[in-house]
């Protein structure tokens, strides 16, 4: 027991520090959970404004599908609701782009991330092919990256 306090000048110097070396592993574990709990939070807000956009486009879709628009203006009508439309298309691409990037950088849960959203991206890049490429490449790198898993 003399050789392991040749290294400290008491036993209260070698209490102290093992007092401080478990406070560092705690606050190492105390760190590692926070980051895992933003993560999931990151998730859930990325999951909310995802639905909200889908919303905006289905409410547009549908209005340019079943409108009936009177009056010498419905052309004019219809021509602004399909800008509109173009207008969250990309608003939804940049926020997909956003979605990729945090995953291709690992700050965001992917395994979460792809069961939620690996059918979205996938439709994101068959749907809107024209619009998606060369532009969004996060969104491309992260679906070939699904594609081969």
């Amino acid at each position: 027991m003399n050789d392991v306090l040749w290294i400290f000048d008491s036993w209260q110097s070698l209490v102290n520090t093992l007092i401080l070396f478990f406070g560092f592993l705690a606050t190492i574990w105390s760190i590692r959970k926070n980051t895992e709990a933003r993560k999931i939070s990151l998730f859930h807000d990325m999951t909310k404004e995802e639905r909200a956009i889908s919303l905006k486009l289905f409410e547009i879709a549908r209005d340019i599908k079943n409108k009936t628009y009177e009056g010498k203006d419905k052309e004019k009508i219809k021509k602004l609701k399909i800008e509109e439309q173009n207008v969250i298309i990309h608003q939804y691409l940049n926020f997909l782009e956003h979605l990729a990037l945090l995953i291709n950088e690992k700050k965001i849960d992917e395994r979460i991330t792809k069961k939620y959203f690996g059918s979205i991206i996938k439709d994101a890049v068959n749907n809107y092919q024209n619009k998606i490429f060369p532009k969004y490449t996060q969104i491309i790198k992260l679906h070939e990256k699904w594609k081969e898993n």
